[in-house]
C-alpha cells in the first residue's frame, strides 16, 4: 500500500464518506447515522451540534444534519481554515 501524507489520507476518507452519503442516503441525516458514518457516538454528535461544532438544524425537537455542510466541515476540520491569499 502506498504512503500517503495524513492530509491525503483525510482527504480519502472525506471522498469516502461522500460517496457513502450521495449513494445511500437522501435528506436530511439523524444523529444516529451521522454517528455510523464518523466511528462516534450518537451522544458525542448531539454534544458537538449543542455546541454549534457541527452544523445542524432543528425539525420541531428532532436534530438533523445536512450531509454537504457535514462534507464540507470535515474537510475544513481536517485540512484547518483557508487563509485567503493577499497580494
Amino acid at each position: 500500500m502506498p504512503d500517503f501524507t495524513p492530509q491525503e489520507m483525510a482527504e480519502i476518507e472525506t471522498l469516502t464518506l461522500t460517496k457513502k452519503t450521495a449513494r445511500g442516503l437522501k435528506g436530511a441525516l439523524t444523529a444516529k447515522q451521522l454517528s455510523e458514518m464518523l466511528n462516534v457516538s450518537p451522544k458525542t454528535i448531539f454534544k458537538l451540534a449543542r455546541a454549534g461544532r457541527i452544523p445542524s438544524f432543528r425539525i420541531g425537537t428532532a436534530v438533523r444534519f445536512d450531509a454537504r455542510l457535514v462534507i464540507d466541515w470535515l474537510r475544513q476540520q481536517r485540512t484547518g481554515p483557508q487563509k485567503a491569499s493577499r497580494k
